[in-house]
């Protein structure tokens, strides 16, 4: 008799991570493919413009941002799924996407609370290309994990410094919006710690708590 050996668990060999894999590539595929000029234009004007009132051109655009948040969801929870090494990639898909959305209300809430209602939408466009910019540089990371087999410590090195880099863009342009005509050092380290750091502790609870 045969004696059949199971095949070991891989995470290029796992049909769910596969797929989203495909899914996200495919979508930040047709949004270079289909809005190069739009998303060259904002990379280059991000980080000296304030004013974004006039750059959503069109609902294809618009769409296909909307699309790219989808696929940064997705590559923030395969992240915590190949960091962690255990749970659910649909616990985690869960959790990241309701923690963006959570986030991003609390944004609104805060800032349409003590700021005016321009610079709350000019910091709304500022959050969702942070989002976008974020997912699309853990795309290349995440591939290479999985079908390189790249040693998880170079992965978890690569992704904290994008998220350190992120967060610095986030304070950057929380002051440039919000604070840079009150010169308002302090209050813009309260506004971070408040709307960044502490969400980040609590969904780092949520997800410890669910998978142990």
């Amino acid at each position: 008799m045969i004696d059949v050996q199971p095949i070991p668990y891989s995470l290029h060999n796992d049909p769910l991570v596969t797929s989203l894999l495909l899914v996200s590539f495919i979508i930040v595929a047709l949004a270079f493919g289909t809005t190069r000029d739009y998303l060259s234009r904002e990379v280059k004007s991000f980080l000296y413009t304030k004013d974004y009132s006039s750059f959503y051109n069109s609902s294809a655009e618009v769409n296909f941002l909307l699309l790219l948040c989808i696929q940064s969801i997705i590559m923030f929870a395969l992240s915590a799924y190949i960091i962690l090494g255990k749970g659910s990639v649909w616990a985690m898909l869960g959790i990241v996407a309701a923690y963006i959305f959570a986030k991003y209300l609390l944004y609104y809430i805060v800032n349409s609370t003590f700021f005016e209602r321009r610079d709350v939408s000019n910091w709304d466009h500022v959050f969702t290309m942070i989002t976008v910019i974020e997912g699309i540089v853990f795309l290349p990371i995440i591939l290479l994990q999985v079908y390189v087999g790249w040693p998880v410590k170079i992965t978890i090195i690569c992704l904290a410094a994008t998220i350190i880099l992120t967060k610095i863009l986030t304070i950057f342009k929380s002051f440039f919006i919000f604070f840079s005509r009150f010169g308002g050092f302090l209050q813009i380290i309260l506004y971070f710690c408040t709307l960044e750091v502490i969400p980040c502790l609590i969904l780092y609870g949520i997800i410890k708590n669910i998978i142990g």
